[in-house]
Order: C-alpha cells, then structure tokens, then sequence
C-alpha cells in the first residue's frame, strides 16, 4: 500500500487521503561555456535540489485531526528544522525535506476538511559527523524526476527476520529499519539511544545498530 509519511523529532504524520498526484521537479545545474576554436560547450554541474508538491486534503473523520495534522508540518516549519519524507513504493529512500510553502483552505459545506498544497524542497545536510556523512540521499523512484509518478502496490507479508546487528546505510531512517524488519522504530531507538544520541532522526551512515532481541530470529 503507497503511503507518504513525514517524521520530525521523532514524531510521524501519515497523510490520511494521497494525493491524487504527487510532484517532483529536478533541474540540472549544467552552465554553457565558450572555448576557443570550439564555440559554445556545455558543462555538466550536477543536479539542483529536488522540488515537491504536494495536494491533496485532511479530512474531519481522520484518525488525526485536520489541526493536528497542520500543526505538525507547522512546527517543522516555524523551527527551521528538515523532515524526512517517505513514500513507500515510490521513493526508495526517506527523503530529508524543508517546507518552502504551506497553503490552506477550506471549502463551502465542507467547513471541517482542511484542503491544503504543501509544497517541499530536498533538504541536503552538509558538514560531517565522527561516524561519517549524514544518511541521506538523493532518491530514486519509479519515473524520472519531474514526471508524476506511480506504483504497483506491494506486499508486505512474509518480511525476513532481522540479523543480529545493521550497519546504516544512505537514505536510512529508524523508522524504515524498523518497518523493514517488523518492528516499531522507538524500540530501535531505545536499543540504540547511547550511540545515537538525543535525536532519533539524526543517524549517519556507517553506524552500526544493535537490532532488539524479539527482532532477531531464534538461532
């Protein structure tokens, strides 16, 4: 089943409707230089920070409340602080996100819904930590960037045990450890809060995780 998930601060917001359709833009930083005796030549630079939007609406039946909901992206917002944007089936990686606009409305006879665009950009952390780079990525999914895109649902019976330990690796979040292996993240935080740290959704690749006992199959 496609789900998009925000965390931030170790909290996490599903989206109680998907969008009918969800955006991401990609422009490339190429820059055109003249050479001499060769005209006009293209340099290639790398790729611009990934643009979202999101649409779609919070229901008044929801199992979060539409000003819980807009609360929670708030928070992230008015703290200048990134979320991490997971869209299973679609993103293969927890995307690190910041809010670059939010707007809201609500529509006549339906006073209780909240529609809203939420429009996102890519969030690239910089600087280092002693364990090694931030776990974050650039993502891959199942079109090209700025193409809407879709997916088969899959399922998610019959997930493998967990091996004893987990090294991190890019685009890693506790929260899709643990969905991978069955469990819940806050048990994987607590397992592994001394090398952590005080922030669940800061973890850098290369740290090694000590997966919860009830995780690992019996031997």
């Amino acid at each position: 089943m496609i789900e998009f998930i925000l965390t931030f601060e170790g909290r996490q917001l599903t989206l109680p409707i998907n969008p009918a359709t969800f955006k991401i833009a990609r422009e490339g930083k190429n820059s055109v230089v003249e050479l001499i005796g060769i005209g006009d030549v293209a340099v290639p630079k790398g790729l611009k920070l990934a643009e979202i939007t999101i649409e779609s609406m919070f229901p008044a039946d929801g199992v979060t409340t539409p000003g819980e909901c807009v609360e929670f992206i708030m928070d992230a917002w008015r703290k200048g602080k990134y979320m991490t944007l997971t869209v299973t089936e679609i993103l293969e990686e927890a995307m690190p996100v910041i809010v670059t606009a939010f707007t809201r409305e609500r529509r006549a006879g339906e006073h209780e819904d909240i529609y809203y665009t939420l429009e996102l950009m890519e969030y690239r952390p910089y600087g280092a930590t002693a364990a090694g780079t931030i776990a974050y990525g650039v993502t891959a999914y199942n079109a090209a960037y700025g193409v809407m895109a879709s997916a088969a649902v899959r399922s998610d019976e019959n997930k493998p045990a967990a091996e004893r330990y987990y090294t991190v690796k890019r685009g890693d979040t506790l929260w899709s450890i643990a969905r991978r292996s069955g469990g819940d993240w806050r048990e994987l935080y607590e397992n592994n809060k001394s090398v952590i740290g005080a922030n669940p959704d800061y973890i850098t690749v290369g740290t090694i995780l000590n997966m919860p006992e009830s995780w690992v199959s019996a031997s």
